[in-house]
């Protein structure tokens, strides 16, 4: 029986600095290691080479690092760029031209089914085939300007789910779902871990646009309306709505029910959505909202609504980098703070219905004399209690009656650790180190805190940790404690900044205000013509 296997997006899969950079430190490897579950007890994909997919922001800083030191002087500003270019030309070139595309000499199963970017339809919709056909039909180009690798999504997910690149129909049917399904069925699964959903709304705070999902977006019977750029009829969907979300997660849900032909599931494990509002890739700008008008508090039934709850939100949230004594709403790209309400608004609606559906999977077993078998890890609680600007960076900003800070590890306490965005000064970090540089997923000492959410679970449920001394496997007893020690070694974001990150992030905030200085101009000679 397969001990753990994972259905996921990008935080599943590993992902970090924009890139499935180091997948043995992914949150899921991170249990792995203390169930005591060996390389092949739990196996998942590798994206060696160039940083890997789709682009490792880290990997070139570090290249920056080594050419440049510490500082990119003006005088070498121009040289620095033709560099950069170079080397995201030579990334590209490996991962749609070279070895990158190289089918992996394996043809088994892996337990890390997880794939960066996939909505909650996609673990059943998106097969090797479809992955196929986008990526032979659609090739490559070398485009000058964009020199990052196309269908990163896709040839990420044909590794997964075919890593042979097999002509086997079989093989060609598989999406997640139908791996997983096969091995419940042939050796049975003990635990599964669903962690899907968030990228029905990611893009919102990632594009800074909000744009619900509509009915065609549902109905739309070919999913590569949704996976080919090209597509003349893809609809830009930021936003799934909760209608348009159940009607989604009901053919998930039925489908992993459908799981328990041949030895089945034991228990899953379902992974609620965080609010991704927190993530710093949105940065709050403006001052605090000075009016609930017109608004209900997205945690309402939680904290009685307190008068003053509109506070916690921002009037608008833009880029970053853009600094909010020099934001523009005319000019930079944002959402109003109205918007980020109504997307928390979703997501809370999105849990609620996940709630409400793992209890009555539950309630018809219990009927029927069986034991619970679904059960939910609450990954927004743990963002909420972790989210520095909304709750901790102003103390007179209201909390819900039930929130608290969440409980660090001691070995975090000494990192002073937050949600912002990594920032450095002199090398030193000044914010942030639980989300990487992308701004949107964990570092490892992040993926630690997940981790442990889904041990805790676990743990409720019954599920056996096993530990290896001197070649003997025994049980661990409860709790549970990740070693949180291990992970700060392995952690290069925290043990060792990129030298060159706080001079190119003063550059680029510099950059900004050029580029609107340029912006107003043409704005003002377009009026004399």
């Amino acid at each position: 029986m397969h001990r753990m296997v994972c259905i996921g997006g990008s935080v599943t899969q590993g992902m970090k600095n924009f890139a499935v950079f180091e997948p043995q430190l992914s949150y899921p490897a991170i249990i792995a290691h203390e169930m005591g579950l060996s390389d092949d007890e739990f196996r998942y994909p590798h994206f060696p080479g160039k940083g890997s997919l789709p682009l490792n922001i880290e990997y070139l800083l570090r290249k920056m690092d080594q050419t440049f030191g510490e500082n990119v002087n003006l005088l070498e500003l121009p040289f620095a760029a033709i560099l950069l270019r170079e080397w995201m030309d030579d990334i590209e070139d490996y991962w749609e031209r070279g070895p990158g595309i190289t089918p992996l000499n394996y043809d088994g199963d892996f337990h890390n089914l997880a794939v960066w970017g996939f909505e909650l339809q996609d673990s059943y919709q998106i097969t090797a085939k479809l992955c196929q056909q986008v990526i032979s039909q659609n090739k490559p180009t070398d485009n000058w300007f964009t020199q990052i690798p196309e269908h990163a999504m896709l040839s990420i997910a044909r590794r997964v789910l075919n890593p042979s690149h097999s002509s086997d129909p079989k093989k060609l049917k598989a999406s997640q779902v139908q791996r997983a399904a096969e091995m419940a069925r042939r050796d049975g699964i003990e635990n599964l871990i669903i962690n899907l959903g968030a990228n029905n709304v990611l893009m919102s705070v990632v594009d800074l646009v909000y744009e619900e999902s509509d009915e065609w977006t549902i109905k739309q019977k070919n999913p590569e309306c949704r996976t080919e750029a090209h597509h003349p009829n893809k609809k830009h969907v930021t936003v799934y709505t909760p209608a348009h979300y159940a009607q989604l997660l009901d053919r998930l849900m039925t489908k992993v029910e459908r799981m328990n032909s041949g030895k089945g599931v034991q228990r899953v494990f379902w992974g609620n959505v965080p609010p991704v509002t927190v993530f710093p890739v949105c940065h709050g700008v403006g001052g605090r909202m000075e009016s609930a008008e017109g608004l209900s508090s997205p945690y309402g039934d939680r904290d009685n609504q307190h008068p003053d709850w509109y506070r916690r939100y921002f009037k608008f949230y833009t880029r970053p980098w853009i600094p909010g004594t020099r934001f523009r709403s005319d000019e930079d790209p944002h959402l109003t703070g109205k918007e980020i309400i109504q997307i928390d608004t979703t997501i809370a609606r999105y849990n609620k219905l996940l709630r409400n559906k793992v209890d009555q999977h539950n309630k018809q077993r219990r009927d029927a004399g069986r034991s619970e078998d679904w059960f939910i890890v609450d990954f927004h609680k743990l963002l909420d209690e972790l989210a520095f600007r909304r709750y901790q960076e102003d103390p007179t900003v209201p909390r819900p009656d039930e929130w608290h800070p969440h409980k660090i590890p001691p070995e975090y306490e000494k990192l002073q650790l937050d949600t912002r965005f990594l920032r450095a000064h002199n090398g030193q970090r000044i914010a942030g180190g639980f989300f990487s540089l992308d701004g949107v997923h964990t570092t490892t000492v992040g993926s630690g805190l997940v981790a442990q959410e889904v041990i805790d679970e676990m743990q409720r449920r019954g599920v056996e940790f096993h530990k290896w001394t001197n070649g003997t496997k025994t049980q661990r007893n409860a709790p549970i404690t990740i070693d949180y020690s291990r992970l700060i070694r392995l952690d290069t974001l925290i043990t060792k900044l990129p030298s060159t990150m706080d001079d190119l992030w003063d550059k680029l905030e510099d950059g900004d205000e050029l580029i609107d200085l340029f912006t107003r101009a043409f704005r003002g000679m377009a009026k004399h013509f």
